[in-house]
């Protein structure tokens, strides 16, 4: 943990700047990793598991109508009840 606060300590001031503020949040870590003169490894595992998380579960709770639907789309059909 005190490798992770420290390399946090070191990049604070460049995550903050005006450069980084308009950016989404993986832009900004990938510029940041991208101009590091240190290898950042623990800020790098930690910022590696926390965008492989979904943003949201839609991709897993397709319902039936769904399905439906996206086989319809794929035939190139009109859905039918």
């Amino acid at each position: 943990m005190d490798g992770l606060y420290e390399e946090y300590g070191m990049v604070e001031a460049i995550l903050s700047s005006s450069e980084m503020e308009g950016c989404h949040s993986e832009e900004r870590y990938l510029k940041l990793f991208s101009k590091a003169e240190v290898p950042l490894v623990n800020l790098r595992k930690v910022s590696a598991y926390i965008f492989s998380i979904p943003c949201s579960n839609a991709h897993t709770e397709q319902t039936p109508y769904k399905q439906k639907l996206l086989e319809v789309a794929r035939k190139g059909q009109k859905y039918r009840k």
